[in-house]
């Protein structure tokens, strides 16, 4: 079993060696950025009113976790289920979309 020091010597090493770049995504660009950020608003809009909030204000608006929680007096536990459930969501209609010719 790997200590902590081992693990993160290692990760650093791959990481020097450029071996942790980010993969491209799977989906291809077909639209400029503005028709995206247009295309995930109407998404979000298409999500249960808990849902639309927590993503708005965490994704678009920009407050910590903490403010987001005072604000809609909520739990912190509840607030990352709805954010997940929303940003699930949300990938799973815009990937209909691109699947849809």
């Amino acid at each position: 079993m790997r200590t902590h020091r081992q693990w993160t010597r290692r990760a650093s090493g791959r990481t020097a060696a450029g071996r942790n770049r980010a993969r491209p995504s799977r989906t291809p660009r077909r639209e400029n950025d503005a028709e995206l950020v247009e295309r995930v608003r109407a998404a979000i809009t298409r999500l249960p009113e808990s849902q639309q909030r927590i993503v708005t204000l965490r994704d678009l608006e920009g407050p910590t976790p903490a403010e987001v929680c005072r604000i809609l007096e909520q739990t912190e536990g509840n607030q990352r289920v709805l954010l997940h459930r929303g940003r699930a969501r949300i990938r799973a209609i815009l990937e209909q979309e691109v699947a849809t010719p």
